[in-house]
């Protein structure tokens, strides 16, 4: 515990969830997670600012107990309607080496904030469950309906946050969060019911851990249809050297890519020169077209959300294609004024 590791058989007897159209709400999964993980795990405690039945956050098992003056061994912790309390209260606890968690509604994190800021300059795994991520809150209302939230959680610094689509997810989730030891993390969950996805078409559930995944294309490979379309049809050519994988590699074979974007010629070169005149960086064409799907994604996703590119190769490699002013007037291609200077 003093060294934030976990016990031996910590994620033993973790459920599994068939598929189902109706499916359950990520609360209610997680309620089930939660449960096993702290009869796993001693030192995994928490509570709720007052919403233990709506954020589902209240371990049941034999023996969890509730804090309080007579029973200071409890580990259901009831904090009251106090948000940022809870949330420092939470932080201190992490500091003693315990694994905490806090739990309320997605709208009321905006209490929190401070607290969980701080947690983050701090480097504590901290652990928030913040429900009802949704506009359909019944009898509530608008007060209730998260709407910014998501988005500020996901704009804080070294906080990591977590939205599972489905209750396999949400396992794949909590196993993630029970092995940071540096970061604190909130875990958003829905009110109403989510179909639990068959997994056979799918990448597995516990792509969770790495990530949501995009593949950047170039025209003539056909790996952009395979992901669309199951098939692998190539169309169109490309300049970029290496390119043009018409089957499925086996270091690409099980990676989890959740969508795929083409990028044409065009967009790739006019990249690379941006790339070199605003930012200095001596590319290749593969980059340019790395750097466009991260672009193309970052606008999918709007604001909050962190896009990851890698510069995969060197400009020096390509000056006879990319940086010939007339090997690109051939294939129709943009070339900026200094090129020709």
């Amino acid at each position: 515990m003093q060294h934030r590791e976990l016990p031996e058989g910590w994620d033993r007897g973790l459920p599994r969830f068939e598929p189902d159209a109706k499916g359950l709400a990520t609360r209610d999964s997680s309620a089930k997670v939660l449960n096993v993980l702290a009869e796993n795990v001693p030192w995994l405690l928490g509570g709720s600012a007052d919403l233990t039945p709506s954020t589902k956050t209240r371990l049941a098992f034999a023996g969890a107990g509730d804090l309080s003056a007579t029973s200071p061994g409890g580990r259901n912790l009831h904090f009251g309607i106090r948000e940022h309390a809870m949330a420092a209260i939470v932080n201190g606890l992490s500091l003693s080496k315990l694994r905490p968690y806090g739990s309320t509604f997605l709208t009321f994190s905006d209490y929190a904030r401070p607290a969980l800021r701080l947690a983050a300059l701090m480097a504590i795994p901290v652990i928030h469950v913040f429900t009802h991520d949704s506009i359909g809150l019944g009898e509530d209302g608008p007060t209730h309906q998260p709407v910014e939230q998501l988005a500020s959680l996901r704009a804080i610094p070294g906080l990591i946050t977590l939205r599972p689509a489905d209750a396999n997810e949400t396992v794949e989730a909590w196993r993630v969060i029970m092995q940071l030891r540096h970061e604190p993390v909130v875990l958003v969950l829905s009110r109403q019911p989510l179909p639990t996805f068959d997994r056979a078409p799918y990448a597995a559930a516990s792509g969770v851990a790495q990530g949501a995944y995009v593949l950047a294309d170039p025209q003539g490979s056909a790996l952009y249809s395979w992901k669309k379309t199951g098939k692998l049809e190539a169309s169109g050519s490309s300049i970029t050297e290496g390119i043009g994988t018409t089957r499925i590699t086996a270091n690409f074979e099980g990676t989890p890519v959740n969508d795929a974007v083409q990028i044409t010629d065009k967009r790739a070169v006019a990249m690379v020169y941006r790339l070199l005149r605003d930012e200095g960086l001596f590319v290749g064409g593969s980059t340019g077209i790395n750097v466009c799907g991260a672009v193309d994604t970052a606008r999918a996703l709007g604001p909050g959300h962190t896009i990851v590119t890698v510069l995969c190769d060197s400009g020096s490699r390509y000056q006879s294609k990319l940086y010939n002013p007339e090997f690109l007037r051939a294939k129709g291609l943009p070339t900026p004024p200094w090129l020709d200077g």
